[in-house]
Protein backbone atom coordinates (compact mmCIF):
# COMPACT_ATOMS: atom_id res chain seq x y z
CA UNK A 1 0.00 0.00 0.00
CA UNK A 2 2.86 2.39 0.78
CA UNK A 3 4.43 1.74 -2.62
CA UNK A 4 1.17 2.44 -4.38
CA UNK A 5 0.75 5.63 -2.35
CA UNK A 6 4.18 6.87 -3.45
CA UNK A 7 3.36 6.08 -7.09
CA UNK A 8 0.03 7.88 -6.72
CA UNK A 9 1.82 10.94 -5.33
CA UNK A 10 4.07 11.01 -8.38
CA UNK A 11 1.11 10.70 -10.72
CA UNK A 12 -0.80 13.51 -9.00
CA UNK A 13 2.28 15.72 -9.00
CA UNK A 14 2.89 15.08 -12.68
CA UNK A 15 -0.71 15.86 -13.53
CA UNK A 16 -0.58 19.06 -11.49
CA UNK A 17 2.57 20.33 -13.19
CA UNK A 18 1.24 19.75 -16.70
CA UNK A 19 3.08 20.65 -19.90
CA UNK A 20 5.36 23.65 -20.09
CA UNK A 21 3.72 26.76 -21.57
CA UNK A 22 4.55 27.28 -25.23
CA UNK A 23 5.23 30.44 -27.18
CA UNK A 24 2.57 32.07 -29.30
CA UNK A 25 2.50 31.58 -33.07
CA UNK A 26 3.56 35.16 -33.71
CA UNK A 27 6.43 34.87 -31.23
CA UNK A 28 7.82 31.97 -33.26
CA UNK A 29 8.20 34.25 -36.25
CA UNK A 30 9.80 37.15 -34.37
CA UNK A 31 12.87 36.79 -32.11
CA UNK A 32 11.96 37.09 -28.46
CA UNK A 33 13.78 39.67 -26.35
CA UNK A 34 15.71 38.48 -23.37
CA UNK A 35 13.37 40.55 -21.21
CA UNK A 36 10.26 38.56 -22.07
CA UNK A 37 11.42 34.98 -21.80
CA UNK A 38 8.97 32.80 -19.95
CA UNK A 39 9.45 32.76 -16.21
CA UNK A 40 8.41 30.02 -13.82
CA UNK A 41 4.87 30.47 -12.58
CA UNK A 42 4.94 31.63 -8.92
CA UNK A 43 3.26 29.26 -6.52
CA UNK A 44 3.33 26.28 -8.90
CA UNK A 45 5.60 24.11 -6.73
CA UNK A 46 3.68 24.52 -3.43
CA UNK A 47 0.39 23.89 -5.22
CA UNK A 48 1.80 20.77 -6.86
CA UNK A 49 3.06 19.46 -3.52
CA UNK A 50 -0.32 20.16 -1.91
CA UNK A 51 -2.21 18.30 -4.64
CA UNK A 52 0.21 15.40 -4.42
CA UNK A 53 -0.25 15.20 -0.65
CA UNK A 54 -4.04 15.27 -1.02
CA UNK A 55 -3.86 12.58 -3.70
CA UNK A 56 -1.99 10.33 -1.27
CA UNK A 57 -3.75 11.29 1.95
CA UNK A 58 -7.28 10.51 0.79
CA UNK A 59 -6.70 6.88 -0.32
CA UNK A 60 -4.37 6.14 2.59
CA UNK A 61 -6.84 7.58 5.11
CA UNK A 62 -9.70 5.61 3.63
CA UNK A 63 -7.57 2.48 3.56
CA UNK A 64 -6.60 2.87 7.21
CA UNK A 65 -10.16 3.65 8.32
CA UNK A 66 -12.17 1.24 6.17
CA UNK A 67 -9.80 -1.29 4.66
CA UNK A 68 -7.90 -2.29 1.55
CA UNK A 69 -11.02 -2.24 -0.60
CA UNK A 70 -11.65 1.44 0.14
CA UNK A 71 -8.01 2.24 -0.62
CA UNK A 72 -7.99 0.54 -4.01
CA UNK A 73 -11.36 1.95 -5.03
CA UNK A 74 -10.36 5.49 -4.08
CA UNK A 75 -7.18 5.39 -6.18
CA UNK A 76 -9.03 5.47 -9.55
CA UNK A 77 -11.27 8.22 -8.21
CA UNK A 78 -8.27 10.38 -7.31
CA UNK A 79 -6.61 9.73 -10.68
CA UNK A 80 -9.80 10.67 -12.49
CA UNK A 81 -10.24 13.79 -10.34
CA UNK A 82 -6.65 14.90 -11.01
CA UNK A 83 -7.08 14.36 -14.75
CA UNK A 84 -10.34 16.29 -14.76
CA UNK A 85 -8.67 19.15 -12.90
CA UNK A 86 -5.85 19.26 -15.46
CA UNK A 87 -8.31 19.31 -18.35
CA UNK A 88 -10.42 22.07 -16.82
CA UNK A 89 -7.36 24.15 -15.98
CA UNK A 90 -5.99 23.73 -19.52
CA UNK A 91 -9.33 24.75 -21.02
CA UNK A 92 -9.45 27.88 -18.85
CA UNK A 93 -5.86 28.78 -19.82
CA UNK A 94 -6.66 28.34 -23.53
CA UNK A 95 -9.77 30.49 -23.22
CA UNK A 96 -7.91 33.25 -21.40
CA UNK A 97 -5.03 33.10 -23.88
CA UNK A 98 -7.43 33.46 -26.82
CA UNK A 99 -9.09 36.43 -25.14
CA UNK A 100 -5.66 37.91 -24.46
CA UNK A 101 -4.65 37.64 -28.12
CA UNK A 102 -7.79 39.45 -29.20
CA UNK A 103 -7.36 42.12 -26.54
CA UNK A 104 -3.72 42.76 -27.47
CA UNK A 105 -4.57 43.00 -31.18
CA UNK A 106 -7.44 45.39 -30.50
CA UNK A 107 -5.27 47.54 -28.24
CA UNK A 108 -2.60 47.80 -30.92
CA UNK A 109 -5.15 48.74 -33.55
CA UNK A 110 -6.73 51.43 -31.38
CA UNK A 111 -3.32 52.79 -30.40
CA UNK A 112 -2.29 52.97 -34.06
CA UNK A 113 -5.47 54.87 -34.88
CA UNK A 114 -4.82 57.40 -32.13
CA UNK A 115 -1.28 57.97 -33.40
CA UNK A 116 -2.40 58.34 -37.01
CA UNK A 117 -4.90 61.08 -36.17
CA UNK A 118 -2.07 63.18 -34.78
CA UNK A 119 -2.06 62.34 -31.09
CA UNK A 120 1.38 62.42 -29.41
CA UNK A 121 2.42 58.89 -28.42
CA UNK A 122 1.90 59.32 -24.67
CA UNK A 123 -1.46 61.01 -25.19
CA UNK A 124 -2.42 58.28 -27.64
CA UNK A 125 -1.78 55.63 -24.99
CA UNK A 126 -4.06 57.44 -22.53
CA UNK A 127 -6.80 57.77 -25.14
CA UNK A 128 -6.52 54.15 -26.27
CA UNK A 129 -6.66 52.91 -22.66
CA UNK A 130 -10.23 54.22 -22.40
CA UNK A 131 -11.33 51.50 -24.84
CA UNK A 132 -8.62 48.92 -24.09
CA UNK A 133 -8.19 48.15 -20.37
CA UNK A 134 -5.05 46.12 -21.12
CA UNK A 135 -3.26 49.45 -21.66
CA UNK A 136 -4.25 50.80 -18.22
CA UNK A 137 -1.05 49.61 -16.46
CA UNK A 138 1.04 51.40 -19.10
CA UNK A 139 -0.98 54.58 -18.60
CA UNK A 140 -0.33 54.44 -14.86
CA UNK A 141 3.41 54.26 -15.53
CA UNK A 142 3.27 57.01 -18.15
CA UNK A 143 1.45 59.30 -15.70
CA UNK A 144 4.39 58.83 -13.33
CA UNK A 145 6.86 59.71 -16.06
CA UNK A 146 7.92 56.13 -16.75
CA UNK A 147 8.40 54.10 -19.93
CA UNK A 148 5.45 51.92 -21.04
CA UNK A 149 7.79 49.52 -22.87
CA UNK A 150 8.84 47.77 -19.66
CA UNK A 151 5.19 47.41 -18.62
CA UNK A 152 4.19 45.83 -21.93
CA UNK A 153 7.11 43.41 -21.79
CA UNK A 154 6.10 42.39 -18.30
CA UNK A 155 2.47 41.91 -19.33
CA UNK A 156 3.63 39.86 -22.33
CA UNK A 157 4.72 37.13 -19.91
CA UNK A 158 1.05 36.30 -19.36
CA UNK A 159 -0.13 33.56 -21.76
CA UNK A 160 -1.97 35.09 -24.69
CA UNK A 161 -0.61 38.61 -24.21
CA UNK A 162 2.62 38.09 -26.14
CA UNK A 163 1.40 40.64 -28.68
CA UNK A 164 2.10 43.40 -26.17
CA UNK A 165 5.81 42.63 -26.61
CA UNK A 166 5.39 43.44 -30.30
CA UNK A 167 3.74 46.74 -29.38
CA UNK A 168 6.67 47.49 -27.09
CA UNK A 169 9.12 46.68 -29.88
CA UNK A 170 7.35 48.92 -32.38
CA UNK A 171 7.07 51.72 -29.83
CA UNK A 172 10.76 51.50 -28.91
CA UNK A 173 11.85 51.35 -32.55
CA UNK A 174 9.86 54.47 -33.40
CA UNK A 175 11.13 56.42 -30.39
CA UNK A 176 14.77 55.54 -31.06
CA UNK A 177 14.83 55.87 -34.85
CA UNK A 178 12.07 58.38 -35.55
CA UNK A 179 10.17 55.90 -37.74
CA UNK A 180 6.46 56.44 -38.26
CA UNK A 181 4.86 54.88 -35.17
CA UNK A 182 1.45 54.69 -36.81
CA UNK A 183 2.73 52.52 -39.66
CA UNK A 184 4.72 50.32 -37.28
CA UNK A 185 1.73 49.77 -35.01
CA UNK A 186 -0.51 49.10 -38.02
CA UNK A 187 1.79 46.32 -39.19
CA UNK A 188 1.95 44.86 -35.68
CA UNK A 189 -1.85 44.99 -35.35
CA UNK A 190 -2.26 43.26 -38.71
CA UNK A 191 0.08 40.50 -37.61
CA UNK A 192 -1.70 40.10 -34.28
CA UNK A 193 -5.11 39.82 -35.93
CA UNK A 194 -3.73 37.21 -38.34
CA UNK A 195 -2.25 35.34 -35.38
CA UNK A 196 -5.62 35.39 -33.62
CA UNK A 197 -7.42 34.17 -36.74
CA UNK A 198 -4.92 31.34 -37.15
CA UNK A 199 -5.40 30.44 -33.49
CA UNK A 200 -9.15 30.13 -33.99
CA UNK A 201 -8.63 27.85 -36.99
CA UNK A 202 -6.22 25.63 -35.06
CA UNK A 203 -8.56 25.51 -32.05
CA UNK A 204 -11.48 24.42 -34.24
CA UNK A 205 -9.36 21.76 -35.94
CA UNK A 206 -8.07 20.48 -32.59
CA UNK A 207 -11.57 20.27 -31.09
CA UNK A 208 -12.24 17.01 -32.94
CA UNK A 209 -9.20 15.11 -31.58
CA UNK A 210 -9.85 16.44 -28.09
CA UNK A 211 -13.44 15.20 -28.18
CA UNK A 212 -12.34 11.85 -29.63
CA UNK A 213 -9.91 11.32 -26.77
CA UNK A 214 -12.60 11.95 -24.18
CA UNK A 215 -15.07 9.67 -25.96
CA UNK A 216 -12.51 6.87 -26.09
CA UNK A 217 -11.90 7.30 -22.36
CA UNK A 218 -15.53 6.61 -21.47
CA UNK A 219 -15.93 3.64 -23.83
CA UNK A 220 -14.97 1.18 -21.06
CA UNK A 221 -18.25 2.10 -19.39
CA UNK A 222 -19.99 0.68 -22.42
CA UNK A 223 -17.99 -2.49 -21.88
CA UNK A 224 -19.38 -2.75 -18.36
CA UNK A 225 -22.89 -2.44 -19.73
CA UNK A 226 -22.11 -5.10 -22.31
CA UNK A 227 -20.91 -7.39 -19.52
CA UNK A 228 -24.28 -7.10 -17.80
CA UNK A 229 -26.03 -7.65 -21.12
CA UNK A 230 -24.42 -11.07 -21.54
CA UNK A 231 -25.28 -12.09 -17.99
CA UNK A 232 -22.09 -11.15 -16.14
CA UNK A 233 -21.50 -8.97 -13.09
CA UNK A 234 -18.46 -6.83 -13.97
CA UNK A 235 -18.93 -4.31 -11.13
CA UNK A 236 -18.83 -7.08 -8.56
CA UNK A 237 -15.57 -8.35 -10.06
CA UNK A 238 -14.06 -4.83 -10.22
CA UNK A 239 -15.02 -3.80 -6.69
CA UNK A 240 -14.75 -6.99 -4.65
CA UNK A 241 -11.66 -8.85 -5.83
CA UNK A 242 -7.95 -7.96 -5.89
CA UNK A 243 -7.78 -8.79 -9.60
CA UNK A 244 -10.70 -6.46 -10.21
CA UNK A 245 -9.01 -3.67 -8.24
CA UNK A 246 -5.88 -4.09 -10.33
CA UNK A 247 -7.91 -3.96 -13.55
CA UNK A 248 -9.77 -0.89 -12.33
CA UNK A 249 -6.60 1.02 -11.41
CA UNK A 250 -4.71 0.06 -14.57
CA UNK A 251 -7.70 0.77 -16.78
CA UNK A 252 -8.20 4.19 -15.20
CA UNK A 253 -4.52 5.00 -15.63
CA UNK A 254 -4.55 4.02 -19.29
CA UNK A 255 -7.78 5.92 -20.01
CA UNK A 256 -6.55 9.09 -18.31
CA UNK A 257 -3.15 8.80 -19.95
CA UNK A 258 -4.84 8.51 -23.35
CA UNK A 259 -6.91 11.64 -22.75
CA UNK A 260 -3.89 13.63 -21.58
CA UNK A 261 -1.80 12.38 -24.48
CA UNK A 262 -4.47 13.48 -26.96
CA UNK A 263 -4.64 16.87 -25.25
CA UNK A 264 -0.87 17.18 -25.51
CA UNK A 265 -0.95 16.36 -29.22
CA UNK A 266 -3.64 19.00 -29.79
CA UNK A 267 -1.76 21.56 -27.70
CA UNK A 268 1.47 21.03 -29.66
CA UNK A 269 -0.33 22.07 -32.82
CA UNK A 270 -0.79 25.55 -31.34
CA UNK A 271 2.80 25.97 -30.12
Amino acid sequence: MITVAVVLAGICGGLAVGPAPGRSMLARLVPVDQHIRTRPVPGRRPRTMLLGCVGVAVPVSLGAAVGARAFWLSVPVMITAATTWVLVRAAVVRRRAAAGRREAAQACSVLATQVRIGQPPLVAVRSAAADCPVLAPAVAVVDLGGDPVAVWRRQALTPGYGGLAEIARAWQLSIRTGADMGDALDKVAEGLFEDDALGLVIASEAAGPRASGKIMAVLPLAGIGLGYAIGGDPLRFLTRSPYGWACLVIGTLLACAGVLWMERVADRAAI
